[in-house]
């Protein structure tokens, strides 16, 4: 469980990465709360750790925020 679990994870944040560092910051939005609810699942069954959770879900979103700036610096 716990490794389908961690897999998910996993796949959620790659995901959202990929669309934040593709500059498409519409879709990295909508996808950055599934991508949370996944990380929390994972943090609660203790699959990672609580901090490791806090810790990636802060990356993702300073992810978002960058790509936004780039989004608008171009624009």
């Amino acid at each position: 469980m716990n490794k389908s679990r961690k897999s998910a994870f996993r796949t959620e944040v790659k995901k959202l990465l990929t669309l934040a560092s593709k500059g498409n910051v519409s879709g990295a939005r909508e996808h950055l709360a599934t991508a949370m609810s996944t990380i929390d699942k994972a943090a609660k069954k203790r699959s990672i750790h609580p901090n490791a959770a806090a810790r990636y879900k802060s990356r993702l979103q300073r992810a978002i925020q960058r790509a936004e700036k780039g989004a608008t610096s171009k624009g």
